[in-house]
């Protein structure tokens, strides 16, 4: 059928959709895959070329638990507890103290292995960690 998705691995669990580009996850594998706009590695493939067809992200593997995307970055959260980012970073936004664009995903320099939650927006990001209790830490 015509205009019809046929995902890669099958169970899709959750798709996020930004203006041109999209990443989506699979609830059996736990992996990552990317397609359309790729002009500064938002797809995390490490290229920054257009794709028309699934890529997965390039750390690869089935331990991806939760995932955001923002306009032109992504934030991702292993089942290990770590926090990963790529895409854009010319304001600080990945967290990894710099303002380099990545085309693949690098763990956040405040490290760790209890975040539990991430969001990404147009120029920033923000996740909870969590000590003894909940606390907010935004990278940018």
């Amino acid at each position: 059928m015509a205009g019809q998705f046929i995902s890669p691995e099958g169970d899709l669990e959750q798709i996020f959709v930004s203006d041109y580009w999209m990443i989506d996850q699979f609830a059996k594998t736990g992996s990552l895959w990317g397609w359309g706009l790729n002009n500064i590695g938002q797809l995390g493939d490490n290229t920054v070329v257009l794709k028309s067809s699934p890529v997965q992200t390039i750390a690869g593997g089935t331990n991806w638990k939760q995932v955001s995307v923002g306009a032109y970055q992504v934030a991702a959260i292993k089942t290990d507890g770590t926090l990963w980012t790529w895409g854009r970073n010319d304001t600080g936004s990945l967290g990894d103290n710099t303002v380099v664009n990545k085309s693949s995903p690098v763990q956040t320099v405040a490290g760790g292995t209890n975040w539990k939650q991430v969001s990404s927006g147009q120029n920033n990001s923000a996740a909870i960690y969590f000590y003894d209790a909940g606390n907010l830490y935004p990278s940018a």
